[in-house]
């Protein structure tokens, strides 16, 4: 009975926690729901100002169609205000041995380091490194390897695009308002 009294006297000191919590306001980052009218609503459209200079290997092609997916899938702005550079780097590393002594395991670090200039003036705005770090499972079957290899690839090139768009908005809304 004395547990019980204690239990509803820790519920009761945490209503007013709770109801402090409710005025909290979160603007959502991709969407426009709750923003303030006539605001850049977070950068969102200033993202689809942003030209992506190509990205070199098949790698490169994939985040390049991510980020033009994620920041303005209408395709490449017709006349852009920024440019993206992204420079991409990968290492994949084999772990968990069996008593045979192969791999069970692969992890792929992706790294893609970023920099926004302003297109006019050469300027540069803001750079930063995304990382993605995936795993991966390595069987008998080599086909069955090159596929779980080829699906973290890809994971991880989305993960990258959307850590880079997550970043330029942030930039963007804060320098915008």
């Amino acid at each position: 009975m004395w547990w019980s009294r204690r239990h509803l006297l820790g519920m009761l000191g945490a209503l007013p926690l709770a109801a402090g919590l409710s005025g909290c306001v979160v603007r959502p980052l991709y969407g426009t729901a709750g923003s303030r009218p006539g605001a850049a609503e977070d950068g969102a459209p200033a993202l689809a100002s942003v030209g992506i200079q190509p990205i070199p290997g098949r790698r490169g092609q994939m985040l390049h169609n991510e980020l033009r997916d994620l920041l303005n899938p209408r395709g490449q702005p017709v006349s852009a205000l920024y440019n993206l550079q992204v420079e991409m780097s990968e290492n994949t590393r084999e772990s968990g041995l069996r008593r045979t002594e192969t791999a069970t395991r692969g992890t792929l670090t992706m790294r893609a380091d970023y920099r926004l200039f302003q297109r006019e003036s050469g300027e540069a705005l803001t750079s930063g490194r995304a990382q993605s770090i995936v795993g991966f499972n390595l069987v008998e079957s080599g086909y069955a390897n090159h596929v779980s290899a080829q699906s973290a690839q890809e994971r991880a090139v989305r993960e990258l695009a959307q850590e880079i768009r997550r970043r330029l908005a942030l930039f963007l809304a804060e320098s915008s308002g």
